[in-house]
């Protein structure tokens, strides 16, 4: 075979999604016109369309053909996934991972017009009863969820929704760390009202900094040691 392989397609699609010659929803030529376009299989044009899913641009809809679809990192983050489930030290990369993006989160927030929305959420932090657990790890996922976007960055919005079941784990893990009883459950709602009063003050050095502190691993390290024995 030349080099008009299932490449080709992939390379063509891009472009023409980029020049939005291809938009969100429009379908795409079938098969047949594909691999007679391009002087190819239809063989090679599966495996491109498959590539292209797997990147989610594309979405395959059952006797109906291949559509474009709105970016997501979701599918290639799940292609990904079982990769995650091997490593001991998966609790503390996860919040590695974090603390890589959610910091920096912090500053892009801080340049957003609408901050009611984290003041909300912060306000109803205040107000929860500490033992209702499910109803305050609900509010902390929004929290942290609000703050990505806020940040306005696609990449990085699309990449935390991407993780939301790693993240499950990471906020409630973090969770079990700090509260060991009244006191500090109330030190975590304080930690998450640091973080937006230095976002509400446009102060970005501050914010980052309460959330470096939210999210440091060392207070990790004793917990998940004690989760690794029990297995």
């Amino acid at each position: 075979m030349d080099n008009k392989t299932y490449q080709v397609i992939i390379d063509e699609i891009l472009l023409k999604i980029q020049k939005k010659e291809f938009k969100v929803g429009d379908k795409l030529p079938s098969e047949r016109d594909l691999a007679k376009h391009f002087n190819i299989s239809r063989a090679s044009v599966r495996e491109a369309l498959s590539i292209l899913k797997s990147l989610g641009l594309i979405q395959m809809r059952h006797g109906e053909g291949a559509f474009v679809s709105a970016f997501s990192l979701t599918p290639l983050i799940d292609t990904l996934s079982p990769l995650f489930d091997h490593s001991i030290d998966i609790e503390n990369d996860i919040l590695e991972f974090r603390r890589i993006l959610e910091i920096n989160a912090c500053a892009l927030a801080c340049k957003a017009k609408d901050k009611d929305r984290l003041a909300k959420i912060v306000s109803k932090m205040t107000m929860c009863d500490l033992a209702d657990t499910q109803l305050a790890y609900e509010l902390d996922m929004r929290f942290h969820k609000t703050i990505w976007n806020m940040s306005d960055n696609m990449i990085l919005i699309q990449t935390m929704e991407g993780i939301a079941y790693l993240m499950d784990h990471s906020i409630r893990l973090n969770r079990k760390v700090i509260i060991a009883d009244d006191k500090d459950g109330l030190a975590l709602v304080n930690e998450h009202k640091q973080i937006f009063e230095a976002i509400n003050a446009n102060d970005a050095k501050m914010a980052m900094e309460y959330m470096n502190q939210h999210l440091k691993t060392e207070r990790l390290k004793e917990i998940i040691n004690e989760d690794h024995r029990m297995y």
